[in-house]
């Protein structure tokens, strides 16, 4: 750590609700020398962007390319 670092958080990410998972983690955070913030998400995996996102990110033509050039470089 660097002094001018922010003080760090605990982030839980979870595919589905599970409150033994959350309610452990967040009676971890509550000892004395785990007094952190903490933060708890589930999320849902997608195969399919929706179109207005498609536009705004590169293709992987694209991508491969810009790792090609990096390996040129070196």
């Amino acid at each position: 750590a660097h002094e001018h670092d922010n003080p760090t958080i605990g982030l839980i990410l979870c595919q589905e609700k599970d409150e033994i998972v959350a309610e452990y983690s967040l009676r971890n955070m509550s000892q004395p020398n785990m007094s952190q913030p903490i933060g708890i998400s589930e999320y849902e995996l997608t195969e399919v962007l929706p179109k207005e996102f498609l536009s705004s990110l590169p293709t992987i033509e694209m991508i491969e390319n810009e790792f090609l050039n990096i390996e040129d470089k070196n």
